[in-house]
């Protein structure tokens, strides 16, 4: 059977920020659960070579705002715009032989494929090799040089609002706000990117019912799947409403959609 290729893009926490209560409290919150998929061989097939697009630069970003050690007062006034844990993750991570974040799941990924294998791949900065390209048209990019029929799925961890987002920011109140536009991967490009359907393995396949899904976890990616699906004859799953990355496994993500997980076909 010819190889097919399974692409995952896990975008990236912003920095911790004390008086946001709801976003990114650890690093990683979009890692954790297809890490914990991947150690349990659930990616693993025969078939598929693995590809992860982590989005590098707020990987890095936020490991040098966490590996800031802590001062005399952060270490022992309590206060809620504190977070000494943050740097207890990066003391963590260093123990277990890795430099940074980045290093820390080239690793991990590493150790998850099978002895010998190189079928999963992780891309950290996949846009530089072109300079005019930015993180979300390099990922688009990156779909359009693979062979024609020879994606067999797509799936999105991160921040989201309609559009998926590759990052985070907070605006001078506090409040989470979107990264720059190079760093959202918005759902109108879909359609822009429409020639990319020749990619797709299942593409107008009769037995839709039996295909995996692309899935999109994130807040608000009901939108995005649905367009998804149409587009590129596919399924795709997302959720209506918030979801909850506080949890153990994408299971659980799913389950936690605010108002229900939804599937659309082709």
């Amino acid at each position: 059977m010819p190889e097919q290729h399974f692409v995952i893009l896990v975008g990236g926490p912003g920095l911790y920020n004390g008086s946001d209560p709801d976003h990114d409290k650890a690093w990683y919150n979009y890692i954790d659960p297809v890490m914990s998929a991947a150690k349990s061989r659930l990616l693993s097939r025969p078939e598929e070579h693995v590809h992860w697009y982590v989005y590098g630069t707020a990987y890095e970003r936020r490991w040098k705002d966490d590996a800031t050690e802590p001062s005399f007062f952060e270490k022992n006034i309590k206060d809620g715009r504190l977070q000494v844990t943050r740097y207890g993750h990066t003391r963590k991570v260093i123990a277990q032989g890795a430099i940074d974040y980045l290093d820390y799941i080239r690793k991990k990924v590493a150790s998850y494929a099978k002895p010998g294998s190189s079928k999963m791949t992780v891309y950290t900065h996949w846009w530089t090799g072109s300079p005019r390209l930015s993180p979300a048209e390099g990922f688009w990019s990156a779909l359009g040089k693979f062979p024609d029929r020879s994606i067999s799925r797509v799936w999105f961890l991160g921040h989201a609002a309609r559009d998926l987002w590759l990052a985070l920011e907070h605006d001078s109140d506090d409040d989470a706000v979107s990264p720059t536009v190079g760093e959202i991967v918005s759902l109108p490009d879909i359609t822009r990117y429409r020639a990319l359907v020749s990619k797709f393995v299942f593409a107008n396949a009769a037995m839709v019912a039996v295909q995996d899904s692309c899935k999109f976890y994130g807040c608000n990616t009901k939108g995005f799947a649905e367009t998804w699906a149409r587009t590129f004859k596919v399924r795709a799953e997302g959720a209506d409403g918030k979801v909850n990355f506080n949890k153990s496994s994408l299971k659980d993500v799913e389950a936690s959609a605010q108002y229900g997980w939804k599937k659309f076909q082709p």
